[in-house]
Formats: C-alpha cells, sequence, structure tokens
C-alpha cells in the first residue's frame, strides 16, 4: 500500500511539475524566437534530408522538427496556463510544417492544437531559440551525441564493464548518430537513454541500497512521455533496464527467477511512468480547458495501435519484418560485419573461452530484447508507418543479443573480462 501511494505521488507531483515548468518557459517573450524560427526556414526549404540515398535509416524527421519550430514561436494563445496545454502551431490543410515554416504569413495559416503530448522538449527549446537559429542548434546537439557516447563508454570501462561496450556500441550504431545530431525530434529519447545509463552507473550503490530502482525507471518512463512525440521511446526502458540488471548480476550472485521479476518490475515501473503522465496530462487539461481532451486522445491512441495504415491493412507483424529488413541491409549490415570480423580477431588473440554454464544462467537478457518485438506488435500502425524512425526500437534487440553473447566470454585464466588483476 505504501508503494502504491509513493508512485502516485510520483506521478501526480510530475503532472504539476512538468505543467508549470511549461508555463514558465510560455512566459518567454516571443520576438527573439520568432526572429530564430523565420531564420531557420531555408533549412526546410527541401523537406526531408536522407544523408544516403535509398536507406531511410538515414532519413531525419523534418516534418516534425518544423513543427516543433512552430509550436515554439506560436503566438495565438497569450495565456500561458492554456497555452502551455493547447501548445498551438499553425497549420493549413494539404501542407506541411516544413512548407508552412517557409510561409508563416500566408493569410490561409490556422492556429491548431496539438494537445494530446506535453511538448516537454519546449523547456529547453523556447530557451535556445532566444539565442541560437536552428543549424546553430543542430551543432550543440551534435556535440552532446558524442558527449553522452564518450561518457557511457568511459562509464562502462570505469565500472570494469568493458565487455558491454560492444554490444552499447553497436546499438548505438544502428540508431545513427550522425541522423540523430540533425534530428531534435530524433535526440530527446537517445538523450534520455544515454543519460539514464549515466546515472545508473554512476549512482549504482545509492540507488541500490535505498531499493529505489522502480522509482528511477518510473522517472525514466515519465521523462519519456514528458519530452518526446512518439518516436522510439521503449528505448528509454530496454537499454536501461539492461545494464541495470547486469549491474546487479555483477555485484552479487543471482538466480534467473531473480533477474527476470525485477525485468518485470522495472519494465511496470517505466509503463506506469509513461502511460500515467500521459494520463495525467489529459486529466489536468480537461480541468484547467474546461474542454475533453481524451476523446481525441483516445482516437489517436486508437489509430497508432491498430493494424491498418492510410494506404493498407497490416498485419501485427509487419512492423517487425519491415524493421528487420531496414535494419539489415545496407550501411548498418556492413559495420556489423565489420564489427564482428574485429571481434572475433580480438577474441582469437586474447584466447577467450565460452563459459557453458552461462549460457543457461543468462537466458533471462534474451527475454529484454522481446521488449521491442512486443512495442512493435502493439503500436503497429505508427511503427510501420514512421518505420524511418521507428526501426530504433530494434536497437535493444541488438544490444541484448550482444549482451547475451559477450556474458559468456572469460578468459583461459579464469578471470572475468574487465575485472583486472585486483578483481
Amino acid at each position: 500500500m505504501k508503494l502504491v501511494l509513493r508512485v502516485l505521488l510520483f506521478l501526480f507531483g510530475g503532472v504539476f511539475a512538468g505543467y508549470l515548468l511549461l508555463v514558465m518557459v510560455f512566459c518567454l517573450p516571443l520576438g527573439r524566437i520568432r526572429e530564430n524560427v523565420v531564420k531557420s526556414a531555408p533549412s526546410f526549404e527541401n523537406g526531408y534530408h536522407i544523408l544516403v540515398n535509398d536507406f531511410i535509416t538515414t532519413k531525419t524527421d523534418d516534418y516534425t522538427d518544423a513543427l516543433m519550430l512552430l509550436t515554439a514561436e506560436n503566438e495565438n494563445d497569450r495565456n500561458p496556463f492554456t497555452a502551455s496545454i493547447y501548445s498551438y502551431h499553425i497549420g493549413q490543410d494539404g501542407k506541411d510544417p516544413y512548407d508552412i515554416i517557409n510561409d508563416l504569413e500566408n493569410p490561409l495559416n490556422k492556429h491548431q492544437a496539438y494537445s494530446r503530448y506535453w511538448h516537454g522538449y519546449l523547456l529547453f527549446l523556447k530557451p535556445l531559440l532566444m539565442f541560437f537559429s536552428y543549424n546553430q542548434i543542430q551543432i550543440i546537439i551534435s556535440v552532446l551525441v558524442i558527449l553522452l557516447i564518450v561518457g557511457v563508454i568511459y562509464l562502462l570501462g570505469k565500472r570494469k564493464m568493458d565487455k558491454y561496450i560492444i554490444p552499447y556500441t553497436l546499438a548505438m550504431t544502428i540508431m545513427f548518430p550522425a541522423v540523430v545530431s540533425w534530428s531534435m525530434q530524433y535526440f530527446t529519447v537517445f538523450a534520455i537513454c544515454n543519460l539514464a545509463i549515466m546515472i545508473e552507473l554512476l549512482s549504482y550503490e545509492k540507488i541500490k541500497q535505498s531499493n529505489n530502482y522502480v522509482f528511477v525507471f518510473l522517472i525514466i518512463g515519465m521523462m519519456t512521455c514528458y519530452f518526446d512525440l512518439l518516436t522510439y521511446p521503449v528505448v528509454t526502458l530496454g537499454i536501461p533496464l539492461l545494464i541495470w540488471l547486469m549491474l546487479c548480476s555483477k555485484k552479487e550472485s543471482r538466480t534467473i527467477v531473480e533477474n527476470i521479476k525485477q525485468l518485470i518490475f522495472g519494465s511496470i515501473a517505466w509503463c506506469l511512468g509513461y502511460f500515467g503522465i500521459w494520463v495525467g496530462k489529459w486529466a489536468l487539461g480537461s480541468i484547467i480547458t474546461g474542454k475533453n481532451l481524451f476523446d481525441a486522445a483516445i482516437k489517436a491512441a486508437e489509430t497508432r495501435a491498430s493494424s491498418a495504415t492510410e494506404i493498407e491493412d497490416i498485419s501485427r507483424t509487419a512492423a517487425i519484418e519491415e524493421a528487420f529488413k531496414n535494419v539489415f541491409t545496407g550501411p548498418f549490415w556492413f559495420i556489423v560485419m565489420f564489427l564482428i570480423i574485429m571481434i572475433v580477431a580480438f577474441l582469437l588473440m586474447k584466447k577467450i573461452k565460452i563459459n557453458r554454464k552461462k549460457v543457461v544462467d543468462n537466458l533471462w537478457i534474451l527475454l529484454v530484447s522481446l521488449i521491442s518485438v512486443i512495442w512493435y506488435l502493439v503500436i503497429a500502425n505508427h511503427s510501420y508507418w514512421h518505420m524511418f524512425f521507428t526501426y530504433r526500437t530494434l536497437s535493444i534487440f541488438v544490444f541484448a543479443i550482444g549482451c547475451y553473447i559477450v556474458s559468456l566470454l572469460e578468459l583461459n585464466k579464469k578471470k572475468e573480462w574487465g575485472k583486472g588483476k585486483n578483481g
């Protein structure tokens, strides 16, 4: 009972804190913000950009980035208490946001509400637009992407978890950091995922001692819902959760049942945070505006979870098939093959052997890979229709398979990889 009350307290606190923070940024003057949005418009003249032709995995989401900028500069509602709920942007039937941003003064433009999401990214985007244009923000994001990856790799090494750097690198590679660097839309989940990993690696003892790992994943779920616009959100569950479980297994002897139990509880906590704060936004918004925000939100959710697209009906497994097809073809496949060759060469040089006992003991790791599969099955419409960015959900699968393989490896000297001379 006490645990339930704490969870509810976190959720209610998150809803009110998130709302008040948005109210504050909606109080910022729009003059400089609008100037930098206008200055950014030429970046969207050609619509979507693809870094490598014919490979949708390298496609940027200019549609949503333009929408985010239009939301940041909108001045339809000067009341921050309602504006932060409705999140207006200008739009026009038959025209995409990247067209609208180059035609801001068109009299046919209309203010449209986008209230089903939190739009928490505005906490950073609005202040940034007071000083920087879109292109300058892209450069800032590029630097942050590098720092996050380097930071996680450094901390994995510091925790003597060197062998997990390989699957982590593979998982980050299929996300195409170069593309993430040029899309604000993609960066939010990428940043939350890597920050969560860094917090786990830095504060493992404190979290473990206080037995608060459930609340860590509750907060991760809340943060993901708050900042993201439904890109590949479950990645902030799958990869950090597996890192946490590997940390626990390294520090203490654990049974398969204990690991599965923590896997289930962590997943439930993340789902409560993610969906709980989302419902909280609709409830709070309905109270503040006096309008029912649930109807439109639930209708959109039903569409995203259906197996019908705008063009055709699809099977529930279509998104899974499409994700595998796009990830394991093209540029990533060559990277994977290169890394496999390098790993085999390294193993031969280091005389690594496979611990047969762990083949069974570590099977629970493969359960984490199913998180991406389950997400595709449940959110079939959205995953299939937006495959050019939802394919990144498969990074959980790649990371889990990689972690399982390297977890079986040991030095012939009976010392586990990464423990060093002093164990």
